[in-house]
């Protein structure tokens, strides 16, 4: 006759997923202040576009159009590597 019990493995012989400790600088305090350096980029990135627009309407430019986009994409470029940068340290990747 067949028991209705299922049997179990051991739960020693399994495998156990590690557990990462939870980081202590990982404060609200911390990605307060990783939002305010984003807002901050983004009000960099907003200047910069305000200036393209003035550049645009005015004859001669006051700035070179290509100078405007390299400082644009510099900027953007530093924001993402802060980001990645910072937040690999968050969750213990360094």
């Amino acid at each position: 006759m067949a028991t209705n019990k299922a049997k179990r493995s051991n739960p020693l012989a399994q495998h156990q997923p590690t557990r990462r400790r939870p980081n202590p600088l990982a404060t609200p305090q911390l990605y307060d202040v990783l939002n305010n350096l984003n807002r901050g980029y983004g009000t960099v990135l907003v200047s910069l576009d305000n200036l393209e627009l003035m550049n645009t309407a005015t004859r001669p430019q006051v700035l070179p159009a290509e100078c405007l986009r390299d400082l644009r994409n510099r900027t953007e470029e530093l924001r993402a590597l802060a980001n990645r940068e910072l937040l690999a340290v968050l969750t213990g990747r360094s």
